[in-house]
């Protein structure tokens, strides 16, 4: 059997955090040091590693990825539409007698951001941890809906832990 490493990255920027996470292996640690950054991307974690901190307010990560205005359409529904129909049964105007008038899109306007902090994508059942961080909001108004931190696929051991969410706008923890 393999034996796990313990990995250092050079300091909390995302660069060096990627470098390192980016070198291990499944099993292995990724230690970040003290220390203060901004990320303005996304870190995508792929391997169950665990990733720790130095402890919850030593090792400070601020939200800083750019967000955008954005304005979304959406379609209003006829009154006569039955939601529990399948999409495509829905896709079939039904007149009913009545004129069949059409919907214009109303505009919902906002903040959207695609990403989140940390997206830990898990394909394998194997234990993924995250340890020793403070994630801190950049005091905006984009609010992130999915989570600061995102946990997807098929592990079903995963552990978050020792951490504090500061100031975020959105759901701290999306999975």
């Amino acid at each position: 059997s393999a034996k796990s490493a313990a990995l250092a990255a050079k300091s909390p920027a995302l660069i060096d955090v990627r470098s390192a996470v980016d070198l291990a292996k499944d099993g292995d640690t990724v230690r970040v040091p003290a220390g203060s950054a901004t990320w303005t991307e996304q870190l995508t974690i792929i391997k169950n590693i665990t990733l720790e901190g130095a402890g919850e307010e030593s090792t400070i990560i601020r939200d800083g990825i750019p967000h955008e205005k954005v304005e979304q359409a959406h379609e209003t529904l006829p009154e006569d539409v039955d939601l529990r129909q399948s999409a495509s049964q829905r896709d079939v105007p039904k007149l009913r007698g009545k004129t069949n008038k059409s919907h214009a899109p109303e505009r919902m306007r906002g903040h959207r951001r695609p990403t989140s902090l940390i997206l830990a994508k898990l394909e394998r059942d194997l234990p993924f941890r995250l340890t020793g961080f403070t994630f801190r909001g950049a005091g905006n108004e984009r609010g992130n809906f999915n989570g600061e931190v995102q946990i997807a696929g098929d592990s079903h051991s995963f552990r978050i832990d020792h951490r504090t969410f500061d100031e975020l706008p959105g759901l701290a923890l999306g999975v």
